[in-house]
């Protein structure tokens, strides 16, 4: 069986494995209440985009095994029953003959060809392991960011569930006090009004809340599994210290998983250049066959060894492949530098966004303070039955503590796109995949 034969074995097999059913049947339920480490610990589980960068790594090592079976040992088995003219044949009256054989060849050396091949695909190897670890990183921002998603959803629905509320109660207040003479028919329709707008923003903000948890069971692949409620999480970055500018930048240039894919990449085409330019085929070869052959006149066995060497001498299509090759580095080339440059354009607006973030963080701090004691107040007012609107100053404290939020977690995921771009999360760079039919097993 050859190299394709078995590879679509393979995709069979897994194709047959993994089905939806089972997949589903295999994936653990989400706790109630959901927390974010135990949503980030579904990071690995198997997910198209891991699975589409897990596939290409496979396919960089099938390309090795590949060159490694070009100068294997190859065995073919000869047999073969056949018919000859009589006439022609000395010594024979009838027309079946027979014959079995092994055919032996191996390439003992090809002059460095092989090696150069091993070299470059080691070098794809490298820089998929990388895009592979990148996409690991870029599923825990999904994740972080959909999680927030809920929670900011969450304290929407409580301001305008509020505002409803109090929009309720005014307009209520509105038509008591026509009639008693002491509010016009405009009065009452502008009370109505604003009521119906903040009624129809807190239907609307309810719905955002079934949106925002049915996109993060589809971010941690439990598609259905809408969460109930979420735990608010430990925010530690907010205590991070923002380093200089020109810092990060290096950093990110010297450690970033996407430069670094790229620059292997560019190794790689650099070494299917000298490939292309020294492909005369050049190769030392050994080959026996032992072939058995019957007919009338009896048996006979053949043994044959031949050693060889092979030289290729014209290449026409040489010129070709070498310009394929050198546009193949160009165009990894062009791509680095562009990409490095997108790379520090990235670095130096994500650093003001947590420069600007941290400012209106504290600004956000000291509006939900001056808001707390405003309610404080107007409580005070409400208990002594001074005239209070108690409903509106929850309102603005909910509304400040959701500004407030808003501004962690925006400079939180800011901060882990710093640690993303600059190669700064932790993670298990021999980690693999875990496939629905493993982690069936690990859950149980």
């Amino acid at each position: 069986m050859d190299l394709i034969s078995k590879s679509l074995l393979i995709l069979l097999v897994t194709s047959f494995l993994v089905t939806p059913g089972s997949a589903e049947t295999s994936l653990s339920q989400l706790p109630d209440p959901l927390t974010l480490k135990y949503a980030l610990s579904l990071a690995d589980e198997a997910h198209p985009d891991l699975l589409l960068k897990d596939a290409e790594r496979l396919e960089a090592e099938a390309r090795q095994k590949e060159i490694e079976s070009d100068t294997g040992l190859d065995v073919d088995l000869d047999i073969g029953v056949y018919a000859t003219d009589t006439d022609r044949v000395f010594f024979a009256s009838r027309k079946d003959h027979a014959r079995a054989g092994l055919i032996f060849t191996q390439t003992f050396y090809d002059f460095g060809r092989t090696d150069s091949m091993l070299a470059a695909v080691e070098e794809l190897k490298h820089s998929r392991e990388l895009a592979y670890h990148d996409a690991r990183g870029q599923r825990r921002l999904q994740i972080m960011s959909a999680y927030f998603d809920v929670l900011l959803a969450d304290l929407k629905f409580s301001l305008y569930n509020e505002s409803m509320a109090v929009g309720y109660v005014n307009f209520d207040k509105a038509q008591d006090r026509r009639e008693l003479g002491q509010r016009t028919d405009l009065d009452v329709i502008r009370r109505e009004a604003e009521y119906q707008k903040l009624r129809v923003a807190r239907y609307q903000s309810e719905n955002q809340q079934r949106e925002t948890r049915a996109r993060l069971a589809e971010v941690l692949n439990r598609p259905g599994q809408l969460p109930a409620t979420l735990s608010m999480p430990a925010l530690m970055a907010l205590k991070n210290k923002l380093p200089e500018v020109e810092l990060l930048q290096q950093q990110a240039l010297e450690k970033n998983l996407h430069i670094n894919a790229l620059r292997h990449e560019i190794r790689a085409a650099e070494k299917d250049v000298g490939i292309a330019r020294d492909s005369l085929g050049l190769e030392l070869k050994g080959r026996v066959e032992a072939y058995g052959y019957e007919s009338d006149i009896g048996t006979t066995d053949e043994v044959s060894a031949e050693l060889s060497l092979v030289y290729n001498f014209v290449r026409p299509d040489q010129d070709a492949e070498v310009a394929a090759a050198l546009t193949q580095v160009y165009t990894k080339r062009a791509q680095l530098q562009k990409s490095e440059s997108e790379l520090r354009q990235q670095i130096l607006s994500l650093w003001h966004q947590a420069e600007e973030l941290s400012v209106q963080r504290e600004a956000a701090d000291v509006l939900l303070q001056l808001k707390e004691l405003e309610l404080e107040q107007s409580r005070a007012l409400y208990e002594m039955e001074v005239k209070a609107d108690l409903g509106f100053s929850m309102t603005e404290l909910t509304e400040a503590q959701l500004n407030s939020a808003k501004t962690d977690y925006q400079l939180v995921l800011v901060w882990y796109k710093l640690d993303l771009l600059t190669a700064n999360v932790e993670m298990d760079m021999n980690h693999r995949v875990n496939h629905p039919q493993v982690s069936s097993e690990v859950n149980q």
